[in-house]
């Protein structure tokens, strides 16, 4: 899977790009996935393996919060908190980044395995196969450095034109 990382610069590099407020809601968007459901998987592993005897099976129901459909409500649950005004905002940019999490997702080659993008409607796994799934990680340091290029680009642009428009002939 791309790393944490990675997931994060994709949805800053979209918001450097397209700009808009809710930045915050699609970067964790973009983790939220693995967040919910690789987190609690390698936990329960790591207790097990510490010999604490929890069956493991106990590791099978945090998979599907890796799927779209599960995803959707983990979204909602994380957009709860905020207040009424802005509780769908962050929710679609929630979404959103989760998009952007599962498009990054599907580039991979897991040898055959793939993702369950529409599960609950087919369990037909999806893959691109462009990329190993651990590639993105030597990748990571170039994708940061042009992540605070575009956000450094951003910021200038945005205050060159404050300047300008608080500029009257």
């Amino acid at each position: 899977m791309p790393d944490l990382l990675t997931h994060a610069c994709t949805g800053l590099l979209f918001k450097a790009a397209t700009g808009g407020r809710h930045v915050s809601a699609t970067v964790l968007g973009t983790a939220l996935p693995d967040l919910t459901s690789r987190v609690p998987i390698m936990g329960i592993d790591l207790l097990i393996r510490l010999g604490v005897p929890i069956p493991i099976e106990a590791m099978y129901p945090w998979a599907v919060l890796h799927m779209p459909v599960a995803n959707v409500a983990a979204c909602g649950l994380v957009a709860l908190p905020f207040r009424e005004d802005q509780r769908a905002d962050v929710f679609l940019w929630l979404l959103v980044g989760s998009a952007l999490h599962f498009l990054a997702d599907v580039f991979q080659a897991h040898h055959g395995e793939g993702y369950f993008l529409l599960f609950p409607l087919t369990t037909n796994t999806y893959e691109l196969g462009l990329i190993g799934s651990e590639t993105t990680v030597l990748y990571a340091p170039a994708l940061i450095v042009i992540t605070v290029v575009a956000w450094a680009a951003r910021i200038g642009w945005a205050r060159a034109r404050g300047r300008q428009g608080r500029m009257r002939p």
